[in-house]
């Protein structure tokens, strides 16, 4: 069932332009459709007469799919089964009412994003154990608790350490306090200058102690050896990193 779309003013009343034949469901051709939006809705034919006395005998509720100049298109006949699906004559009075159909499609629609006693949003019903969302904005956190968040932009820490070093420093870059759980994946280095003689060893700190343990685990960049033999110029390392996970506030 589609979300029926209510007119955009109250008392909307419009005639028939056009005999509509019972089984016809292509188009009803009306008055005019100013008032009624081009969404689907529900219309009630012959309800009453041009003075205004009811007509039960004659009366047929039709949903519509939306408009289409001064017709309405798409239509289901007969749609609340409370009448027969029949001829309505040229001049009919056609009426945009509330109707159980309307007010069932709020409902349907309503219930499968809130409690139906409480009104408040139900998170089982609005993301399946599967969901996929293309885009979202969040302007505070994510509480996922016994759940995994995928394709979260990583944390990427940075540090610049202008300057030389010569033999053991600790503290060379700023702590950083991680805003968020998770893993650490990868660490990498890049020198920008020859190093000469040993090679340099980098280690990174979880709260005081090493993610990497031994120290031949550590990221480390080749020197110049005595015969020319080395990095040189520049020097890269990395060293992937599983299991390594991170709390919130640590640093």
């Amino acid at each position: 069932m589609p979300l029926y779309s209510s007119p955009s003013k109250n008392a909307v009343q419009k005639t028939l332009g056009a005999q509509l034949l019972s089984g016809s469901t292509t188009s009803a051709t009306l008055s005019d459709t100013t008032g009624i939006p081009n969404l689907p809705g529900v219309m009630v034919i012959d309800r009453v007469d041009s003075n205004g006395v009811e007509t039960p005998n004659k009366r047929e509720y039709i949903a519509y799919t939306g408009t289409s100049g001064s017709t309405v298109t798409g239509l289901t006949r007969n749609v609340d089964s409370g009448s027969t699906n029949q001829d309505h004559a040229v001049g009919a009075i056609v009426e945009f009412i509330p109707d159980v159909t309307w007010a069932g499609s709020i409902y349907t629609a309503l219930s499968n994003l809130v409690g139906t006693t409480s009104l408040t949003p139900d998170t089982t019903k609005i993301f399946a154990s599967a969901s996929t969302i293309s885009s979202v904005v969040i302007s505070n956190s994510i509480i996922a608790s016994g759940a995994s968040l995928q394709g979260i932009t990583p944390i990427t820490p940075t540090w610049f350490i202008p300057g030389f070093s010569s033999g053991a420093t600790t503290s060379v870059g700023c702590p950083v306090d991680m805003p968020q759980s998770g893993n650490i994946e990868f660490v990498s280095a890049i020198l920008r200058t020859a190093i000469s003689g040993a090679s340099l060893v980098l280690d990174v700190k979880k709260n005081g102690t090493s993610i990497f343990g031994a120290t031949t685990t550590r990221i480390s960049i080749l020197g110049v050896g005595p015969d020319g033999v080395g990095v040189g110029v520049t020097g890269v390392g990395e060293r992937i990193v599983t299991g390594k996970q991170i709390g919130r506030a640590h640093v």
